[in-house]
């Protein structure tokens, strides 16, 4: 019997060995596995957030140019220039502009202190070059050919809106066309205003509130067929040494050329990947440039808008996790290993027992490594990930099953950036996890609270109407305002929430229903804030 144990223990030790190194690799496959879905999750939101700031800066644009081509002093002078021209009346020309300078001054330097705009121009029928606010001096050139919006605008009397790449340099630009009434009371187009921003301007507050840093790179085709040789490096676009196709247009942090160097097929770069600095790895997310003529046109990618992000934490917690789990598993594998040297085959039942508490504490950890990817690590409440996969649920169930419908919430903090600016990022945290104590709180164990982004929260609303959904509404958003006393290192700032409700409707996707909560929310912030609307 004596010689027997080294046998039995030499037995198990090698099945106990085999058994822990199978689940180890299926746990470090499960994790990477875990991993690679957290980053593209995070990639998606970045596409996501740059998308919508790009559709608000247009947004914002549009109705600038529309507001000044409808302004009748502008619409006046700029008649009266296009007539003068027409006459040849150099004088009369030379006098309308001056004076149309002076009547936008005071509203150019205000947007361009303000706003950071980058172009103000006024630009007539015949395709040449009235007013630049920026080049004041510079007038009377050809646009025909290197404008196509403006130009489509003023030939089809509508608005236009998008990325272009000009002579000088690209940007977010609206175009909107000034008319003039006949006699015959047909209106003629007779010039075109346009507004911009550089790609720096449009992107700053995604580097600002976000963290995500974006540059905006071009197809060495497009540079060379559209910018004027004596474009300056302070604006034009520049050649990036790393990639021979690639010309840098704008970037809001000079890390694009290590990412570069390392990415040097960036134009053609996977969705998202991992790039690793020498202290730092980044999140890179791409997606394609497209011009203004791509909405009417099927026209090729012009060039690629890229994002990036550091992604220092979370790796370091993907790898904290690992390392507690071989810890955890050396630990508890010793202890069996050094238990059956010196037991009998009595204890045989004693050793299948700790076998398999081993294997229940393994897929603890397993489990909650999974639940940590549905959590939001600030707030404690779930994750944009989870709450989406939720929402497929329901849709799916509501496809399967008639009942009652669900409705949601989606909820953004007022004015929080101000938190941030006057008390540090520590507050505002701090804020962010009291709002979310708060909204968890008040909802139901069936209820799913989820941190979607930033300062924004959703709330999914299982077996609730509207009205249902609008109750509870003004109950948090009376909640949130009693916050104001108990947070202390915001003490007496005026918090409050507005509140988006969307409702349930056969045939809808995930995001139709969380696009009209969004457009519900971006309601209640042009009416005021702090009230909820139902869209």
């Amino acid at each position: 019997m004596i010689r027997r144990i080294p046998r039995y223990f030499t037995f198990l030790v090698l099945a106990l060995a085999v058994l822990d190194g199978l689940l180890l690799a299926l746990m470090h496959r499960q994790g990477e596995r875990a991993l690679e879905q957290q980053l593209a999750a995070q990639a998606e939101r970045m596409l996501d957030i740059a998308a919508f700031s790009t559709h608000n800066v247009l947004g914002m644009l549009r109705p600038l140019a529309a507001m000044i081509a409808e302004d009748g002093t502008n619409r006046e002078l700029v008649n009266q220039a296009m007539h003068a021209r027409e006459w040849g009346d150099e004088h009369s020309y030379t006098l309308a502009r001056e004076v149309l300078r002076g009547y936008v001054l005071d509203g150019w330097n205000a947007w361009q202190s303000e706003q950071h705009f980058r172009q103000l121009h006024f630009v007539l029928a015949d395709g040449s070059s009235l007013l630049r606010m920026h080049k004041p001096d510079v007038h009377g050139d050809d646009l025909t050919d290197v404008r196509p919006m403006i130009m489509y605008s003023m030939a089809h009397n509508t608005p236009a809106a998008g990325y272009e790449f000009g002579k000088m340099y690209g940007g977010y630009r609206a175009v909107a066309p000034i008319t003039e009434l006949m006699g015959n009371g047909e209106k003629r187009v007779t010039a075109a205003v346009e507004v911009g921003l550089s790609g720096e301007s449009v992107f700053h507050a995604m580097a600002e509130h976000f963290g995500i840093q974006t540059a905006i790179i071009l197809h060495e085709d497009i540079v060379k067929s559209r910018q004027h040789p004596t474009a300056s490096e302070q604006f034009g676009a520049q050649p990036m040494e790393a990639c021979r196709d690639c010309y840098l247009d704008a970037s809001t942090d000079a890390q694009i050329g290590d990412i570069v160097q390392r990415l040097p097929s960036i134009l053609n770069a996977p969705t998202w990947q991992l790039v690793h600095l020498e202290q730092q790895s980044l999140l890179v997310a791409t997606a394609p440039l497209r011009d203004y003529r791509s909405q009417t046109q099927a026209v090729p990618d012009i060039g690629r808008l890229i994002h990036w992000q550091s992604v220092d934490s979370l790796l370091a917690q993907h790898r904290q996790a690992w390392d507690n789990l071989l810890l955890t598993n050396l630990l508890s594998l010793s202890l069996i290993l050094i238990a059956t040297l010196f037991i009998t085959r009595r204890t045989q039942g004693w050793l299948e027992t700790r076998i398999e508490r081993q294997t229940a504490q393994i897929r603890k950890l397993l489990n909650e490594t999974q639940a940590q990817i549905n959590i939001d690590p600030l707030t404690m409440c779930y994750n944009r990930r989870y709450l989406y996969q939720r929402i497929e649920e329901q849709l799916a169930l509501r496809a399967r099953h008639d009942g009652p419908g669900f409705a949601l919430l989606m909820i953004d903090v007022d004015h929080f950036k101000e938190v941030n600016d006057r008390w540090g990022h520590l507050c505002g945290d701090e804020v962010l996890r009291q709002i979310a104590q708060t909204l968890t709180g008040l909802s139901r164990t069936s209820d799913i609270c989820a941190r979607y982004g930033g300062e924004e929260f959703c709330i999914l609303l299982p077996n609730s109407t509207r009205e249902n959904a609008y109750q509870f509404s003004e109950r948090i958003r009376l909640e949130i305002i009693a916050l104001r006393q108990s947070i202390e290192c915001a003490k007496g700032w005026p918090i409050a929430v507005s509140i988006g409700i969307a409702e349930f409707q056969p045939g809808d996707r995930a995001e139709d229903i969380l696009g009209r909560a969004d457009q519900a929310l971006y309601t209640a912030k042009n009416r005021g804030r702090n009230r909820v609307v139902i869209g």
